[in-house]
């Protein structure tokens, strides 16, 4: 597994591992609302575009576990919600499918 770019800039940001763990982490640590509202803002934007479905689901996946990290647990029902929004139009049939299937 990879680290994202902003990850490994955080990183590289610090002399010592110490204080680039701490960098990491103190965001998540207290759930603090503006990062909060940024990873709530980037799950709402997610668009499924040519990297294909598997990273699209991955990303959306990503980003629910970041908000768990901080504090701010989303249902998989509202992920589902999230991930069928992002969808581009050309779904629109098989969306009411997978919604049957799934027993929304």
């Amino acid at each position: 597994m990879y680290a994202k770019d902003s990850l490994v800039d955080i990183v590289a940001e610090h002399e010592d591992l110490a204080t680039a763990w701490e960098a990491l982490r103190a965001p998540y640590e207290n759930g603090d609302p503006s990062m909060v509202l940024f990873v709530t803002n980037q799950l709402n934007q997610i668009k499924l575009s040519e990297e294909g479905l598997l990273e699209y689901l991955s990303e959306a996946r990503e980003l629910k576990n970041k908000l768990a990290a901080l504090r701010e647990p989303l249902s998989d029902y509202t992920l589902v919600q999230v991930v069928l929004n992002g969808l581009p139009r050309s779904y629109e049939y098989i969306i009411p499918t997978l919604c049957t299937i799934s027993n929304f």
